[in-house]
């Protein structure tokens, strides 16, 4: 029974060993041979390991570059020495039970032996002792070279990603541009808010809105939305840059990985359509936010089946700012109708009680939806419609505090 745990032990062992070998060649190959894919080292730490095993060299069109690495290999130590611990390892499990060996294996142990010195003449017979500490060197370096190939992977991963992304070159006219296009959201956005808002319950906004009131409506609700598209970017970068990292080990090992991602965005798309019926029919109302990500999930179709690179030559750039465009203005709708629905359902509840002067005092009772500079815009319950008042007739504003 110990035998054979033993043994089972071995085999383990063994194949630890061989993953040390092969990473400590590719380790090596890549630092005499960087130009080269990760799949060529891995080829070719996998054909020496084999050669050397069988003891068969393979001279078939060999070229100068595995001729070179090969002579680096054979005089390497630290290779050469695991290659001769796999041997004292099949040593040490016939020494430790001569007994049970029929007599035609009983030479074996001479032999691995003999073949133990060939790759280190300082070798010595392994005793239990002895045995327990290679067991535990062979953990510490398989760790130390699991850190040294990650540490490869992230130099080839930044290598290779300058290909997938270009630097950014922010200049003064960069940061120029940003605050212009910033301004111009924040004016489209307040319009966008403002007049989805108002035309809803009829209300022509062009009669009582200027510029500088759509900049002032935005000053509310920009903020928090911009927050949110920010944080959108941020995780759309994540995802960009784990896709692009993925591609390139994927590329630098030659594999063909299937492209499951639509097949699952396609699943999110069936459900998230089925949710927006059945909520329709059961509530009577949209789910304005599960049509946002309805939306979404279309773009991400579109722009998957469109090879965008053939027509745009900065295509993430462009991939970037139309997904950067779609959820800053979805937001901007979700949370018009959001309030549209609230003011329908008799919800909605204003943060503001308004004072008239006598004239208007019939209007206290009414809830403020918006204002500008000129106008407030109050919404009667009981007539179902949007009142406007000049904003002359206030006497005074209370801001009512959540308890």
């Amino acid at each position: 029974m110990l035998f054979i745990l033993l043994n089972k032990k071995l085999i383990k062992l063994t194949e630890q060993i061989k993953a040390i070998i092969v990473q400590k060649i590719v380790i090596i190959s890549m630092e005499v041979f960087p130009k080269k894919k990760l799949i060529e080292h891995y080829d070719f730490a996998y054909k020496y390991l084999n050669e050397v095993l069988s003891d068969n060299e393979d001279t078939d069109e060999i070229s100068n570059e595995d001729i070179e690495l090969k002579e680096i290999l054979k005089n390497n130590d630290y290779i050469n020495d695991y290659f001769s611990k796999m041997y004292l390892l099949r040593a040490y499990l016939l020494q430790r039970f001569p007994s049970l060996l029929l007599d035609r294996y009983k030479d074996k142990e001479n032999e691995f032996m003999k073949k133990s010195i060939e790759f280190n003449s300082s070798v010595i017979k392994l005793d239990k002792t002895t045995y327990l500490e290679l067991v535990q060197k062979i953990r510490t370096d398989q760790k130390t070279l699991a850190s040294e190939m990650k540490s490869i992977g992230a130099k080839i991963i930044a290598r290779e990603r300058k290909d997938y992304i270009e630097p950014l070159n922010i200049s003064i006219q960069n940061i120029t541009i940003i605050l212009s296009l910033m301004s111009t959201a924040f004016i489209i956005g307040g319009y966008i808010y403002i007049s989805t808002l108002l035309n809803y319950f009829s209300v022509d906004v062009s009669y009582y809105y200027s510029i500088v009131d759509y900049l002032s409506s935005s000053v509310s609700i920009i903020p928090s939305i911009l927050l949110t598209t920010v944080c959108g970017i941020f995780f759309f970068f994540l995802g960009m840059f784990d896709a692009i990292n993925n591609q390139i080990i994927n590329d630098e090992l030659d594999i063909k990985q299937k492209n499951d991602i639509l097949l699952i965005i396609y699943m999110i798309l069936i459900l998230v359509t089925v949710y927006l019926i059945i909520n329709f029919y059961a509530f009577d109302k949209i789910d304005y936010s599960s049509m946002q990500i309805l939306g979404l999930i279309v773009i991400f179709i579109i722009i998957s089946k469109i090879n965008i690179n053939e027509f745009i030559k900065n295509s993430r750039t462009v991939i970037l700012m139309i997904f950067t465009s779609y959820i800053f203005f979805s937001l901007l709708l979700v949370k018009s109708y959001d309030k549209i629905s609230s003011i329908e359902s008799g919800e909605y509840k204003s943060n503001y009680s308004i004072k008239f002067i006598p004239e208007y005092k019939e209007f206290e009772a009414m809830s403020l939806i918006t204002m500008n500079s000129n106008y407030l815009f109050m919404w009667s319950q009981d007539k179902k419609q949007v009142l406007i008042i000049p904003s002359s007739s206030i006497k005074f504003i209370k801001v009512l505090s959540e308890k």
